[in-house]
């Protein structure tokens, strides 16, 4: 079922990569995109309320994008948001800086280790400073009060319809949680799914899945396969990079790899065992080309094995996705947030961001279909969802109506037709 014409020639098409119930719950979170200092990001915070969690919840911070790139401390959101809980996410949703009262919620204090594949960032005295990384994030977002079955329904609902306004016929929902397939099959059988969702639960979760998924399939309920994420991203200084960041965090000099190589593989071996391709994120170069060996050293037989984002590859690596026959789902809209941390972060490998140029010429010279192996996403409610910006990113390789912009990797552009052609369901 595709969704109502837009009038702008975006019909019919997928989405490849979003968070369905996130993008709705974004839109009643304080965007904090628009701000260009801490300063501006307190002031926003200041002048907002807080949602119906009782939180005041800030989304799409870009500090890397400022000229003074400094999170606030915990003390300064708490002075910001009144006492109320209160966080402020990065556009990447791999890190956060939390309030005082926020992490005291979240149980976080000078005793609380690291988890696993997350950091909790302290200063010289070892208390930390409110910036959580990676799966840190988790221990204040876990401490929002949880909706009810029938709230994440309704927010379902709202953020499809608002795909489909936009000309979406298919979303691919890629962190799907154990509700969220019973949640779109009840909406299809009201009459009030609008797109078609395709599930991709964490590879851990993904046996249980299956098993609950014959209990509320559907036509317009499909699911893909099994997500795991293999690096950070570059907003947050995580993603898994060849070469050091310019602007390193200490001891995490060219991010972080969540997954090692032989992990990787034994996840690729249970996906064959569950008939399911494997959906890997990897935004860092390292951290693709790690993927990339996992999975020409298994060969997978199930069809769709998919890398998510590829936003740096390495030069050297382009012609193994066509080899493999691995399907890759970047978001060229990103580089128009990106172009500053593009160029703060990691100057010296700016020429290898969202090489699309390069992946459709390794395809087509392999004599495969790009059409068939490149799907573009979002990421909403990272960017939002607008296919114009993945239009005007993938073709013109700088932001619209700002002269003097920086072009990023002018050489990687694509015509719009072939990049119109990577939206199509």
């Amino acid at each position: 079922m595709s969704g109502p014409s837009t009038g702008s020639g975006f019909d019919g098409l997928r989405e490849a990569h979003a968070h369905v119930y996130d993008f709705g719950d974004a839109l009643a979170c304080v965007d904090l995109g628009g701000c260009r200092s801490k300063a501006e990001l307190l002031d926003t915070i200041a002048g907002a309320q807080p949602d119906h969690t009782g939180w005041i919840r800030g989304m799409r911070a870009m500090p890397e994008s400022w000229d003074a790139p400094e999170w606030p401390t915990h003390a300064e959101l708490h002075d910001a948001a009144r006492g109320n809980p209160c966080y402020a996410r990065s556009l990447d949703i791999h890190s956060l800086s939390a309030s005082t009262e926020a992490l005291a919620r979240a149980g976080i204090d000078g005793d609380r280790p690291d988890p696993a594949n997350g950091v909790i960032v302290r200063d010289e005295s070892k208390d930390a400073t409110g910036l959580l990384l990676e799966l840190a994030c988790n221990f204040v977002l876990d401490a929002v009060p949880a909706p009810t079955f029938e709230q994440r329904k309704q927010t379902v609902r709202a953020s499809i319809e608002r795909f489909a306004s936009l000309g979406y016929a298919e979303v691919h929902d890629m962190l799907s949680l154990d509700w969220l397939g019973p949640a779109c099959a009840e909406l299809d059988k009201e009459g009030n799914l609008a797109c078609s969702v395709v599930l991709h639960p964490l590879f851990e979760d993904c046996r249980a899945e299956l098993e609950r998924y014959p209990h509320y399939a559907c036509e317009r309920v499909r699911f893909g396969g099994a997500k795991v994420f293999t690096d950070g991203a570059l907003n947050s200084r995580t993603a898994f990079m060849l070469e050091p960041f310019a602007h390193p965090l200490e001891g995490i000099e060219r991010g972080i790899a969540l997954w090692s190589e032989d992990k990787l593989r034994v996840a690729i071996r249970e996906c064959e065992d569950m008939k399911l391709p494997l959906v890997a994120h990897a935004i860092g170069d390292a951290a693709v080309r790690r993927l990339l060996n996992a999975i020409d050293s298994t060969a997978p037989k199930t069809p769709g094995t998919r890398i998510e984002h590829a936003q740096f590859v390495d030069e050297h690596d382009i012609p193994r996705f066509a080899r493999l026959g691995v399907i890759v789902s970047p978001q060229p809209c990103h580089l128009l947030t990106d172009i500053e941390p593009i160029l703060r972060l990691l100057p010296h490998r700016a020429h290898r961001a969202f090489p699309l140029r390069d992946l459709w010429d390794a395809y087509a010279d392999a004599g495969l279909d790009p059409v068939e192996h490149i799907w573009f996403g979002s990421d909403a409610p990272v960017v939002p969802p607008n296919p114009e910006d993945n239009i005007q990113a993938a073709v013109h390789r700088t932001r619209a109506g700002e002269p003097g912009c920086p072009v990023i990797a002018p050489d990687q552009a694509l015509t719009e037709d072939e990049a119109r052609s990577l939206m199509r369901a």
